[in-house]
Order: structure tokens, then C-alpha cells, then sequence
């Protein structure tokens, strides 16, 4: 893990660690869900994508 998404309300936390222990960390700070959503989710489309669709599940004798 080399990326986090924090809460711009713990920016102010992050800045109070030792810069030793954040070597190679990359924070994001977020004000709401679609910030969230913007840095978390690829823009690139997957070449082949997994089908995760759930089928008719079996009906129980």
C-alpha cells in the first residue's frame, strides 16, 4: 500500500508524524465521496474485465 485517501480534516494529523515514517507514502485528501471516488477509481478501461454478474441462483428443494 503506497497510496492513501485521508479526510482533509486529517491533514493536520498526518503533517504531526515523523517524515521517516511516511517515506514513500502518497496521501490524498478528500473533501467528500465523489473526491473519494476521482482518486480511487481508474480512468483507463481494463482490456478484460471479469464478468461478476451473479446468475439465477438454484432454487432449494
Amino acid at each position: 500500500m503506497q497510496e492513501i485517501i485521508l479526510s482533509k480534516d486529517n491533514e493536520k494529523d498526518i503533517k504531526e508524524i515523523k517524515a521517516d515514517y511516511l517515506k514513500g507514502l502518497k496521501f490524498h485528501y478528500v473533501e467528500n465521496m465523489m473526491d473519494v471516488l476521482k482518486v480511487a477509481l481508474l480512468k483507463d478501461k481494463v482490456s478484460k474485465p471479469l464478468d461478476f454478474t451473479i446468475k439465477e441462483m438454484p432454487k432449494h428443494k
